[in-house]
This record gives C-alpha cells, structure tokens and sequence, in this order.
C-alpha cells in the first residue's frame, strides 16, 4: 500500500512480478495521477485524506502539488532554504479525513504485508489510523521530517516511538535529506543541515516468533512470505538466510515453501555465481556513486536508497 501515492507505483515493488501483487494507492488530491494505468498502476485506489480520526479536513494545496498537506506549511522555517516558494498555499480544499483501519474493513483486506508513507508532516496521524492493522505489517517505508516543515506535525522521533509502542516493527535503514541554505556556488560536494528520512522499519528476528504467534494461524505462512518479500524487494539476503534457519516450530510454517520462495527470488543471479566475491567491486561502484553526486539544484542532497540494489550482480 502506497499512501500519498501521486507518482503511481514506485520502486522497487514496480520491479516486481506482479501476479505477487496486490496494489492499493491512496491519495487526497483529486488532482494526483493514481488511476493510471501500465506497469505502474494500482489494483485499488483510496480517494481519500488518511487520518487518526474520520471528519472534515482542510487539505493545503500548494504551488509545487506534492508539497501539499493537511498541515500549512511551517514559512517562517522553510523561508531560510532555496525555493521555499513552492510550499506557498494556493488553495484551500475542504475534505473528509477517514482512518485506515475502517477504509479496509470496507474493503474486506484483512492485513497488509507492507506500506509506504509519504504525506508532508501528516505520517503520525496516518500511523495512528493504521488502528490494529499496525501489528500486521511486517514492511514499513515512511517519510519523516526531523525538522517543524509543516506546523503542528510530529517529527521523526515521535513517529519512531509511537511506531515501537504499538508495533513490533522497529528501524531498519534511512536514506537522509540534506538542505543547504544556499545554492552549492564554490564547486564544492558539502552537505547541509538533515532535514527528513525515508526510514524502512522491518519486523526483526529478536520478535518474529512473537510477531507470528499474536497472528491467526491460518495466515502465518502468508505473513512471513510478505516479510520474506519486504526483504527480497530492499536487498537483505542476509535476513532472510537467518530467517531459513530459524527454529519456527510450533508455528503454522511449512519452511521448506519458504526455502522454495527464497530459491525462485531475484538474489539468484548468473553473475554472482561467476563471480561471488564481488566486495571490492561493489565498493568501487559505492565510491563512483558519491564522487559523481551532485545535490540537487545545487542545494538539496540525498544519497544513495533504502536497502541494497544490485548494478550488473553486485551489490550497492
């Protein structure tokens, strides 16, 4: 599931064999491009705002469309870094805000097995409508500002305790924003000041038993192939080798279907046979990647991706 989803089905699930899919893309501006169709489109598309709470809302409209939210724009801090114009409000919309939990009960979705957050300062809330569907995720990507961006929003520590307390979820890999509050004017490749993460939680193996067993156990096997899955897509083959060799007894698993799913997976791959001690290459593509980076617009960085990729069979 991908909240605030306005550039349809991104990566790396869009990479994906999609007979493995079921899609669902939400978004509250009617403006946002979710119904689209291809390689990108969603099964189910939520044309709504997510929210911890159901009632009218005001969404903010802004100048640069994905800047907008049901949060105005923190100006006064936003004014001190370039292009701060496109977090101007444009116009004011009136909507209903609905919580998660009751949209996928109408639905008849019982659980999802990952889902991406990103709505402009609006990730607490929307976590907080999650309601009991929190504790069955066992995949979670979210955009959380370490900076006020928007006025009145909870920033990264608070969306990673409330994430921790209510959830087994707990931090797997950031990707860090940089802002410089200047364009890059001397040729210099410098970083400025964090200002939000794409954070990946994951279910860790010190709680995956208690993660399973809390679940009803006609639906274990299919949880953990999500969580096998969340950790195929973000290139973790390290987790799901521990994961192979677990002691799962007493749960509903059959570990030979997970062996299966793990065998038929993207991790195998001619070039890693031919060449399986690919570290220094993989650290050389690594080096290449920061020594030709250039910010963007001269001001705004943010190197590198969640998890681990893989350029001509090795990782970086």
């Amino acid at each position: 599931m991908d909240v605030g989803s306005r550039g349809g089905l991104m990566r790396p699930w869009v990479d994906f064999d999609r007979s493995l899919l079921f899609t669902i893309g939400v978004d509250a501006d009617e403006g946002a491009d979710i119904d689209r169709c291809g390689d990108d489109a969603f099964d189910v598309v939520i044309r709504g705002a997510l929210s911890d709470s159901s009632g009218p809302g005001e969404l903010y409209l802004t100048e640069s469309p994905g800047a907008s939210s049901l949060l105005k724009p923190a100006i006064d801090f936003l004014s001190r870094y370039p292009d701060s114009g496109r977090f101007n409000i444009v116009e004011n919309r009136t909507l209903m805000r609905v919580r998660l939990d009751e949209e996928l009960l109408k639905l008849g979705i019982e659980r999802l097995d990952f889902a991406k957050i990103d709505v402009q300062g609006y990730a607490f809330n929307v976590l907080v409508g999650f309601g009991i569907y929190l504790n069955k995720v066992s995949g979670l990507e979210v955009e959380a500002e370490h900076m006020e961006m928007y006025l009145g929003e909870q920033t990264f520590s608070s969306i990673d305790q409330y994430i921790r307390e209510n959830s087994y979820l707990r931090l797997w890999d950031m990707r860090n924003v940089r802002w410089r509050m200047s364009p890059e004017s001397d040729g210099i490749n410098t970083r400025g000041r964090l200002i939000y993460s794409d954070c990946l939680y994951l279910i860790p193996p010190e709680h995956l038993v208690s993660w399973l067993s809390l679940q009803p156990k006609q639906d274990q096997q299919q949880m953990l192939s999500g969580l096998i899955y969340n950790s195929i897509a973000f290139g973790y083959p390290d987790y799901i080798q521990y994961i192979v060799n677990m002691d799962l007894s007493g749960l509903n698993i059959d570990i030979n279907e997970i062996k299966k799913q793990c065998k038929t997976n993207r991790f195998s791959s001619t070039l890693r046979r031919i060449i399986p001690k690919s570290y220094w290459i993989s650290w050389l593509l690594r080096l290449l990647a920061v020594l030709t980076y250039r910010p963007q617009n001269g001001w705004s960085s943010g190197r590198g991706h969640i998890g681990n990729r893989r350029i001509f069979g090795f990782w970086i």
